[in-house]
């Protein structure tokens, strides 16, 4: 009795957790785009293209990534197990997003040093796109072992 309300408050705790993660992920993709919305009103107000277009690349991969992060939340709280194609296809999109996103970076490098101006202070930073490709590789490590995970879940179903 007293260890199967430890696993239904464990299943309550999952599902919650869940639901905030499903949250978090569509709030996130909300701010990403206002705030790329208001670079770009921003940047073509003071002619700084440039600006607008590296927090484009940079940002963008990330806002599609919590879409694709909002879908798997939701088939997780669905599912019964988390060994699914979909899942693993999921992930894979997320990776080949961020590694697209850090391989466009590299392609606009010459003009990621970026000068802001804040009340009369400048400040000059470089956006590193590496951060990307290496997220993006190590998630595709990630949905091959979610395949292989699904691969393992099929013949243990058909085991039983």
């Amino acid at each position: 009795m007293k260890q199967q309300k430890t696993v239904d408050i464990e299943k309550q705790n999952y599902m919650m957790t869940l639901k905030l993660s499903r949250v978090a992920s569509i709030v996130m993709s909300i701010v990403i785009s206002v705030a790329l919305a208001v670079l770009w009103v921003a940047s073509i107000q003071e002619k700084k293209i440039g600006f607008a277009v590296h927090f484009t690349v940079l940002l963008a991969p990330f806002a599609v990534s919590m879409l694709y992060l909002t879908k798997i939340c939701k088939m997780l709280k669905d599912g019964d197990t988390p060994f699914r194609l979909a899942i693993a296809k999921y992930i894979n999109h997320i990776s080949l997003f961020l590694m697209g996103g850090g391989f466009i970076g590299y392609l606009i490098t010459p003009l990621s040093v970026l000068e802001v101006d804040l009340g009369g202070l400048t400040f000059g930073f470089f956006i590193g796109y590496s951060a990307y490709c290496w997220i993006g590789t190590t998630l595709t490590l990630i949905a091959y072992a979610f395949k292989y995970g699904c691969k393992l879940q099929q013949e243990s179903d058909e085991t039983i």
